[in-house]
């Protein structure tokens, strides 16, 4: 069964709904939830206001990830969080930019591994 479960999280409805559906999820077979924002360019309209201020594309950048940034870690200080940390015997962390690419990328590495050794990757 699932023991690691990856979703997609931005600003929209259908995110909350399956944010909601992943954490039923990851309750019902014990697994670890992760919880994944990109932070899209901004649209091509920007280069008309980067032209007469160019410091704004990227502070309106900043400000989004400083937001989903601070949203994390919220949730890793609530109860139901650390409760269920608690309950499942999971380890708490909160990684974001470099060691959230770090992980991932090692991460990766460990599950080719792992596909290979068990064939389950096609030579």
């Amino acid at each position: 069964m699932f023991k690691k479960i990856a979703v997609a999280f931005d600003e929209s409805p259908e995110a909350e709904h399956a944010f909601r559906s992943a954490l039923d999820l990851a309750r019902l077979v014990a697994g670890e939830l992760y919880l994944i924002t990109v932070i899209e360019n901004q649209p091509a309209y920007m280069s008309y206001v980067s032209a007469v201020a160019p410091e704004v594309p990227l502070l309106l950048k900043n400000q989004k990830q400083a937001f989903y940034e601070d949203l994390f870690q919220k949730v890793t200080q609530t109860s139901e969080y650390k409760d269920y940390m608690e309950k499942q015997a999971l380890k708490p962390i909160f990684l974001t930019g470099k060691d959230m690419l770090k992980f991932l990328e090692e991460d990766d590495k460990l599950n080719t591994s792992l596909m290979n050794e068990a064939g389950f990757v096609a030579k």
